[in-house]
C-alpha cells in the first residue's frame, strides 16, 4: 500500500517522514508493518532513515523484496557494520569497566550499550556513535591514573568528562551527567550510582543504570544536549516508556525535585503522540503539565528529523524552551544561549534551508 494513502500530513514533516513515522510507532507497539513508499519516495526515504539511524529497524520492518536492490545492499552494509561496531564498543567498555572496578570506582553504562542489549530485542537495531560512562564526580583524577595503569591515556580532557579513544572508537567517561550550566546543578546525578544494576551481554555484565534513572536519563540528554532532532532517541525512550513495573511516583517525584517536571512530562507525551502509543501510567501526569497548544509544538520538533524544518518551528522550539525552565534563573540562562553564534546560525540555516536540502524560495 503506497503511503500517501494512508496519511493525513501536518506542516512541518514531510511525506517520507509520516512514512517513517509509522514504521517506527508500528516497531515500538511490536506491530507488523506491511505499508510502501512510493516510487519516488524511496530515496529519500533512505537518506532520512540513515540521517536518523535507523536503517537497521527499517530493514526489519519492511520485507526484503520490496526494499529496491541497491538499497537494500546499503542497509544489509550498514547492519553489519552495527554489529560490528556494537561488539568493538562492548569490548572497549569491558576493558575500562574493569581497570575501575578494580580501583574501586563506581561507574555505570549510559545509554547505547545499555539499550543495545537490554532494551532492544537484538544489538544491531541499535547503532551507537561514542559510549557513555558515568563515574562519581570526585573520582576523575582517580579515573585517569586507572586507566592509565591500564595502558589508556585520554584523547581529551573536557570540563565534565574524559574522552578515551581505542580502536576507532570514542569513549565519554562523565563525572556530570549534563554539560550545559543551566541544568546541570538541577539534582544530584551521581547518587543514581548507588542504584545500578548488572546487564547481560554476550562479553559479560556490566552495571547500568535502574530503568527509572536510565529512561530519565534519556529524557534529560535528547532535550537537553539534542533538542529532540533524533527520532532514534525517542525510540529509545518509548521502549523503556513501555517497561511493566516502572516506578512512576519516583519519576515524578524525581523530576518536581529536581525542577524538571514539565521538560520529563512534554517528552513523554511526545514519545507518545509521536509513535501513536496506547495512553500509560505516565499520561495523565504528563497530560496535565502540557502547555497550550502543545500539539503544534510536538510537530515543531518533529520537523526537524522527519521532514521540512522552517523559522516557524524553529522559533516555536525556542519558546517552549522557556516553558519548561522552571526557574527564573534558568529561564535567564536559556535566553542567553538564544544568542549565542551557534544558535544564531542554525536560525539563519533554518530560514534559508529545510531538511531535505532544498532552498526556501522566499529567500532567493
Amino acid at each position: 500500500m503506497p503511503v500517501s494513502s494512508i496519511h493525513n500530513y501536518d506542516g512541518g514533516i514531510s511525506t517520507e517522514g509520516h512514512y517513517l513515522r509509522n514504521l517506527l510507532g508500528s516497531f515500538v507497539r511490536e506491530e507488523s508493518f506491511s505499508a510502501l513508499p512510493e516510487e519516488g519516495q524511496w530515496d529519500t526515504v533512505a537518506r532520512l532513515a540513515q540521517m536518523q539511524t535507523i536503517v537497521a529497524i527499517c530493514r526489519r520492518m519492511i520485507s526484503s523484496d520490496a526494499i529496491p536492490d541497491d538499497i537494500r545492499l546499503n542497509w544489509d552494509r550498514i547492519c553489519a557494520g552495527n554489529f560490528l561496531d556494537t561488539s568493538m564498543a562492548l569490548n572497549g567498555t569491558r576493558r575500562i569497566l574493569t581497570a575501575l572496578d578494580k580501583g574501586g570506582i563506581q561507574a555505570a553504562v549510559l545509554r547505547g550499550i545499555r539499550m543495545a542489549h537490554d532494551i532492544y530485542p537484538d544489538p544491531v537495531l541499535r547503532p551507537m556513535g561514542d559510549v557513555d560512562i558515568l563515574i562519581p564526580p570526585d573520582s576523575p583524577s582517580t579515573v585517569r591514573n586507572l586507566l592509565a595503569q591500564a595502558g589508556m591515556q585520554p584523547e581529551k580532557i573536557l570540563r565534565s568528562q574524559l574522552v578515551y579513544r581505542i580502536h576507532g572508537k570514542e569513549y565519554e567517561i562523565h563525572w556530570s551527567y549534563v554539560t550545559p550550566r543551566r541544568y546541570r546543578g538541577a539534582a544530584s546525578f551521581h547518587s543514581w550510582l548507588n542504584d545500578t544494576i548488572s546487564v547481560a551481554t554476550p562479553q559479560g555484565t556490566v552495571r547500568g543504570l535502574s530503568l527509572e534513572n536510565e529512561l530519565l536519563g534519556l529524557i534529560i540528554h535528547s532535550f537537553v544536549h539534542h533538542d529532540l532532532n533524533r527520532v532514534s532517541q525517542a525510540v529509545d525512550i518509548a521502549l523503556v516508556m513501555k517497561r511493566e513495573n516502572l516506578d512512576w511516583e519516583y519519576i515524578t517525584q524525581w523530576a518536581a525535585d529536581a525542577g524538571l517536571s514539565r521538560m520529563i512530562a512534554f517528552v513523554l507525551a511526545y514519545v507518545e503522540w509521536l509513535f501513536s502509543m496506547q495512553p500509560g501510567n505516565w499520561s495523565s501526569w504528563s497530560n496535565r503539565l502540557l502547555p497550550a497548544g502543545h500539539e503544534a509544538v510536538f510537530t515543531s520538533y518533529a520537523s526537524q528529523s522527519l521532514g521540512q524544518d522552517a523559522r516557524v518551528h524553529y522559533l516555536r522550539r525556542k519558546g517552549h524552551l522557556l516553558d519548561v525552565a522552571e526557574t527564573y534563573p534558568r529561564k535567564a540562562k536559556q535566553l542567553l544561549r538564544f544568542l549565542t553564534p551557534k544558535d544564531l546560525m542554525i536560525f539563519v540555516t533554518v530560514s534559508l534551508f529545510n531538511n531535505t536540502g532544498k532552498q526556501n524560495p522566499d529567500k532567493l
